[in-house]
């Protein structure tokens, strides 16, 4: 028999257009568009009244590439403050490298977070990043 008193948690990644490589050439927007303010708030926004249970925010180390607006974009922290303030309900889950900063430094943003969404959000630290992501400052990528 089914146990009904489990509950049913759903994730979504909010970021971009998908993990399929032609994802973003599927929806028509521009590289600024996939990753910009305007589109995320509006991700989040439909998955909580999807009935989503907690959205992350994926966080990269790597620079900007020149030329390439949809390479740069700001942190996944401020990222979720961003939407904190137009949801109710959605958990805001961003993902944080634990490579370079110091962890009273993601403890204070994670706090920040709190504070700006009114309390029930989280934060998850990543150790390692990226592929071509140097493993520590100064390094050199692998």
């Amino acid at each position: 028999m089914t146990d009904l008193t489990t509950p049913f948690v759903v994730g979504l990644d909010v970021d971009g257009a998908g993990a399929h490589p032609a994802a973003a050439a599927a929806t028509g927007l521009t590289p600024a568009e996939t990753v910009g303010a305007p589109r995320l708030a509006r991700s989040v926004r439909r998955a909580e009244n999807a009935g989503v249970t907690f959205a992350t925010f994926a966080d990269a180390l790597l620079p900007a590439v020149a030329g390439s607006p949809g390479s740069a974009r700001l942190d996944a922290v401020t990222r979720a403050a961003f939407v904190a303030r137009t949801t109710t309900t959605i958990g805001l889950v961003p993902q944080v490298p634990a490579t370079y900063p110091e962890p009273f430094h993601v403890a204070a943003q994670l706090a920040s977070l709190d504070i700006a969404a009114g309390g029930g959000r989280g934060g998850g630290a990543r150790a390692g990043g990226a592929r071509g992501t140097p493993r520590g400052p100064g390094g050199t990528p692998p």
